[in-house]
């Protein structure tokens, strides 16, 4: 699946926290942010179909 071309606004503290994972990683800051989404979507729960493009959420009751 190729990767489209996104931009957000972060605070200074968020941009420091995604370098400072980049290099303790040894991954680019675009994977910090990736692999930071799917954790947490995880953790909520969400699930997502081999194609990526269909997402589903699990009740954790």
């Amino acid at each position: 699946m190729g990767k489209k071309h996104t931009s957000y606004r972060i605070s200074e503290e968020g941009k420091q926290c995604i370098q400072l994972l980049a290099r303790l990683l040894g991954v680019s800051e675009t994977a910090v942010v990736e692999i930071a989404v799917r954790e947490m979507a995880e953790k909520k729960g969400i699930k997502f179909e081999q194609s990526h493009t269909t997402a589903t959420t699990v009740s954790n009751g």
